[in-house]
């Protein structure tokens, strides 16, 4: 089994309750500079593709470089 582990990723979910300047810190710790986006489709395809047969237990993190 295969995991992905997203980190903040812009969506109301993540954002509701959180102040901008707490985004915008969060968004400024990633290399990218930047939240997620929800683009997690095609590796989760990948994942699901008989294509992957030899990527097991895995922990693919999405967090934007955060080591």
């Amino acid at each position: 089994m295969n995991e992905v582990a997203p980190g903040a990723v812009d969506t109301e979910m993540f954002t509701t309750g959180k102040s901008e300047e707490r985004i915008a810190r969060m968004a400024a710790v990633t290399p990218a500079r930047r939240l997620g986006t929800v683009d997690l489709a095609g590796l989760i395809a990948y994942l699901a593709a008989p294509a992957s047969g030899r990527v097991n237990g895995q922990v693919i993190s999405t967090n934007g470089g955060i080591a």
